[in-house]
């Protein structure tokens, strides 16, 4: 999310700052349905559209990780990317439960405010501690992938797919557990696609045919065993396995819309650019544990209309409202503290890495 989108000659392309933007408007629009209640409950016309906004959530992650690899395999490693993005959810952690114990949500403890300087490492923010993870890692194989043919990359992502997708989706089994194996496979196709392209979806008509085929395929899957759901159980375990990250419909759906906004011509956009950076602001704030359940509850408590079609709208409208809030906070941030991480924060890293020679 930190990764400026820019291409080999310096410009920094709007269109995956766009794919950015919409990705993180899934995740959030996603993670308003799955608070709201409407898919614990029977089915109705509610229902319908959770399982439909519902698909955007693990979609919106694996659109993150391709656009890192897509950037990353071109960029050397940088202490600065890593402390910036520490410093920035220490910020909203701590700065959160202050505010917060101010207003009388909840009340101070010690050992609970000393706990948010550390919220990366206890795993608090999942794809925070993940991304972290991935700039570790990830220059190290980027420069590995770049001493492979194209063959032999290909044969890697293959037997990497057959794990990590094909056994998931068929047998529904995973050999490998935890979510930094897999960010690091999507990320190395992003990867891939950067060093060598994916010249059959290089057409945008087919990219967003098949992102369009395979969110449908989801949709009505999921639909289907959300009917059958009244009366069977089980059923409702088959309703959501389709959304899982690591099956193919999802992949698939992330790899076509990643390919169609790849080859769409945008201009570069100040405006477009500005809210991109506040993506991962955009996460840090309505993620953050304390705030989440306030947050939803006060979308979503006893308003029965989520339980109509009008949920078709009710819910990316609060997706949106929430998005354009916490860019908002992100970037008077951005402007405030964030300066000084430029001022002071940049210079010291650069010389510690020098340092150490990285």
């Amino acid at each position: 999310m930190e990764k400026s989108s820019t291409d080999n000659s310096g410009t920094r392309s709007s269109n995956m700052e766009l794919l950015r933007i919409a990705a993180m408007y899934m995740i959030v629009t996603f993670h308003g349905v799955v608070n709201s209640g409407v898919e614990s409950a029977a089915f109705t016309p509610g229902k319908v559209a959770s399982m439909f906004y519902g698909i955007g959530g693990n979609l919106g992650v694996d659109l993150f990780f391709l656009i890192s690899g897509y950037f990353l395999v071109r960029t050397d490693f940088r202490l600065y990317s890593i402390v910036k993005i520490l410093l920035r959810v220490m910020f909203y952690s701590v700065t959160i439960y202050l505010v917060c114990c101010a207003f009388g949500i909840v009340e101070f403890d010690i050992a609970t405010f000393g706990l948010q300087f550390y919220t990366t490492i206890r795993m608090r923010y999942w794809f925070a501690s993940i991304y972290v993870g991935i700039l570790l890692i990830f220059p190290i194989l980027g420069a590995g992938f770049k001493t492979l043919s194209q063959r032999a990359f290909i044969l890697f992502l293959s037997a990497q797919g057959f794990l990590f997708i094909i056994l998931p989706t068929f047998f529904n089994r995973m050999l490998y557990q935890g979510e930094l194996p897999w960010a690091l496979f999507v990320c190395s196709v992003g990867a891939y696609i950067r060093l060598y392209g994916l010249p059959l979806l290089d057409k945008k008509y087919l990219s967003l045919l098949l992102a369009a085929f395979a969110t449908g395929f989801i949709f009505f899957y999921s639909v289907k065993h959300a009917v059958l759901a009244d009366f069977d159980e089980s059923e409702k375990e088959l309703a959501m396995f389709f959304r899982g990250k690591n099956t193919l419909p999802v992949f698939l759906a992330a790899l076509g819309l990643f390919m169609f906004f790849k080859n769409l011509s945008v201009k570069n956009n100040r405006f477009i650019n500005q809210v991109s950076s506040t993506t991962f602001g955009v996460y840090l704030i309505h993620e953050n544990r304390i705030l989440r359940d306030m947050l939803w509850r006060f979308f979503f408590d006893e308003n029965y209309l989520i339980f109509t079609w009008r949920f078709w709208y009710i819910a990316p409208a609060v997706g949106a409202i929430v998005f354009c809030a916490c860019a908002a906070i992100d970037v008077l941030r951005e402007k405030t503290i964030g300066k000084l991480y430029g001022n002071y924060v940049k210079p010291l890293c650069e010389k510690a890495q020098l340092l150490i020679g990285l």
